[in-house]
C-alpha cells in the first residue's frame, strides 16, 4: 500500500482481530492467512476539526495587539470506501504475527465555519479604528485521506488450557504508523460587520482560501482478541486495542488568494501562504466484531463491524502569519495578518470512526 502524500497518512481503525482456530493437524509447523477487506467508513474527523480551529491558537497573542479572531467550525462526517490487507502468520501454537495495511479516501459534502473577528487600534494619523467582522464561510472539496500500517504480535497464553473456550484468547502488542491528510477550499461567502459604528455587509466572491493539514503518528498498541467456534464452518470473533502515540510529525498549510483592483481598473491576484509544523498527541481505542464462514478448507468469507474513538491534542504549533493579506475585502484576513504566531490555547478534538467490512481470505 502506498504512502499518502508525505507519508502513509493516516489511519484507520478496524482491529485486526481475525483469529483462526488451529486444526488438529496444525501444531507448531504453523500456517498463514491472508485477507482482503472492503470497507464502508464514516468518520467525524479530529484532523479536520483541528485544522479549521488552528487560527484560534492565536487568541492569547492577540490580546495585546488589539485584535482577536475566533472561528467555530462545523465539520460534517466524512464518508467513503476503503481497502485493507491483512496477513496472519502462526509461527507456533504460542505466537502469531500480524501485518496490516489500510487506506481510505473519504469526502464530506460541505464544512461551515463562522469567523468572528475584532480589531481595535490607533493609527499614526486619524481617528481610532474599531471593527467587528463576522463571516459565514462554506468550504467545499473536502477530502480526508486516512491510512494505517501495523506490525502486531499475538500471544496465546492459554493455548494448552484444558478449557477449550480459552485456547483462542490472544493478547496483543505492537506498533503502527497512523496518518490523516485533510484538505479543503472555500467558496464565496457572506459577511456582516460594524466599522466605527457604521454597519456593513456583502458577499466575498473574490477571495479563496485553501487549507491542508497532514499528520502522522507512531503508536504503541496493546490489546486482545478472541474467537469462538459456532460450528465446524463458522465462528465469531471479537477484538479490542488501546493505542497511544509516542511520536508525531504534522504540517499545516494555509493558502490565500485575493483579488485587488489596480489604478487602471484591472484585477491583480495577491497570493499568500502560511505553513508550519504542528506537534500533536493521540490516544484512543478501537474494537471490532466479526462473523466468519468457511467456504472450504482453505478459503473463507467474513463480515465485520469496527469502531474507533480517540482524542487528538495539539501541543505546539509553529505557524507564522502569512504576508500580503492587507489588500483584502474581508476584514478577518486583515486581522490574520496582524496576529502574532500561535501560542495557544491549542485545539483538542475527538475523532470517532465506524465501518462495515466484507472480507475474503485464504489459508496456505
Amino acid at each position: 500500500m502506498r504512502y499518502v502524500n508525505s507519508w502513509i497518512l493516516l489511519c484507520i481503525f478496524l482491529l485486526s482481530s481475525s483469529v483462526y482456530s488451529k486444526d488438529t493437524d496444525q501444531t507448531t509447523e504453523g500456517y498463514t492467512l491472508s485477507k482482503i477487506r472492503i470497507t464502508n467508513i464514516s468518520v467525524n474527523s479530529a484532523t479536520a476539526n483541528n485544522a479549521m480551529s488552528l487560527i484560534n491558537t492565536r487568541a492569547i497573542n492577540q490580546v495585546n495587539s488589539g485584535s482577536n479572531e475566533f472561528v467555530k467550525p462545523n465539520i460534517s462526517n466524512f464518508q467513503g470506501q476503503g481497502i485493507e490487507w491483512e496477513t496472519d502468520i502462526r509461527h507456533s501454537n504460542f505466537i502469531r504475527t500480524n501485518y496490516f495495511l489500510s487506506h481510505a479516501n473519504l469526502h464530506s459534502g460541505s464544512n461551515n465555519l463562522n469567523d468572528l473577528a475584532t480589531l481595535n487600534f490607533q493609527p499614526y494619523m486619524g481617528s481610532p479604528v474599531s471593527i467587528t467582522d463576522l463571516s459565514f464561510r462554506t468550504y467545499s472539496n473536502n477530502k480526508l485521506i486516512t491510512s494505517r500500517v501495523a506490525f502486531l504480535t499475538d500471544f496465546f497464553f492459554f493455548e494448552n488450557s484444558s478449557n477449550k473456550y480459552l485456547e483462542n484468547l490472544a493478547f496483543r502488542i505492537g506498533v503502527e504508523a497512523y496518518g490523516n491528510t485533510f484538505s479543503t477550499s472555500s467558496k464565496p461567502y457572506p459577511y456582516v460587520g460594524v466599522s466605527n459604528g457604521a454597519p456593513y455587509s456583502g458577499i466575498d466572491a473574490i477571495n479563496q482560501e485553501k487549507i491542508k493539514f497532514a499528520e502522522t503518528f507512531g503508536n504503541a498498541v496493546i490489546g486482545m482478541n478472541y474467537k469462538l467456534n459456532l460450528s465446524p464452518v463458522s465462528s465469531f470473533d471479537f477484538g479490542f486495542e488501546y493505542f497511544k502515540s509516542f511520536g508525531n510529525d504534522s504540517k499545516y498549510e494555509n493558502q490565500y488568494l485575493s483579488m485587488s483592483i489596480s489604478s487602471l481598473g484591472t484585477y491583480l491576484p495577491i497570493a499568500s501562504k502560511a505553513t508550519g509544523l504542528v506537534k500533536s498527541e493521540l490516544e484512543g481505542f478501537r474494537t471490532s466484531l466479526g462473523y466468519r464462514y468457511y467456504i472450504n478448507e482453505i478459503s473463507f468469507f467474513r463480515v465485520s463491524f469496527a469502531y474507533q474513538d480517540s482524542t487528538q491534542k495539539v501541543k505546539d504549533a509553529d505557524v507564522p502569519s502569512s504576508g500580503n493579506l492587507i489588500i483584502s475585502s474581508d476584514i478577518s484576513q486583515l486581522l490574520f495578518t496582524l496576529a502574532s504566531p500561535p501560542m495557544g490555547p491549542f485545539p483538542n478534538s475527538r475523532d470517532t470512526r465506524s465501518q462495515f467490512g466484507i472480507e475474503f481470505g485464504y489459508k496456505y
